[in-house]
């Protein structure tokens, strides 16, 4: 990629569910629009499939879709990591990725201070 080029960022995250999540997810722009480079940032919250009980495939198609569009993904800040609740979803886990979704993106995943909610559920 070039130096100059400007960077059309997917970035997932639980967007407006509470302020922790909400500064995590700010932090995580900042620090990479530190780097000088412009960035577009297009907001996806992964509430939007996920909280539905959204079938994996029509979450692949989804992400199949949009992935021309971007050149790579941002997922966090903010606490994806939970297992309490979520057993019946894609992954069994509140953060919808496995190795299959994963593969099929096709476009570079960075996770970026992702944190582990034990409160709710989780296995300590």
């Amino acid at each position: 990629m070039e130096l100059d080029k400007t960077l059309r960022i997917l970035h997932i995250g639980a967007f407006d569910r509470n302020i922790g999540d909400n500064i995590a997810l700010y932090n995580a722009k900042l620090s990479w629009q530190r780097h000088g480079r412009k960035i577009i940032w297009s907001n996806f919250d992964i509430g939007q499939y996920w909280f539905f009980g959204e079938s994996k495939n029509k979450f692949i198609e989804i992400l199949s879709e949009i992935k021309d569009k971007f050149d790579a993904i941002v997922v966090g800040g903010g606490g994806l990591i939970e297992y309490g609740g979520y057993e019946n979803k894609l992954t069994g886990y509140k953060l919808p990725f496995d190795k299959e979704i994963l593969q099929a993106i096709e476009l570079p995943v960075f996770f970026h201070g992702i944190g582990v909610n034990i409160f709710r559920g989780g296995i300590e």
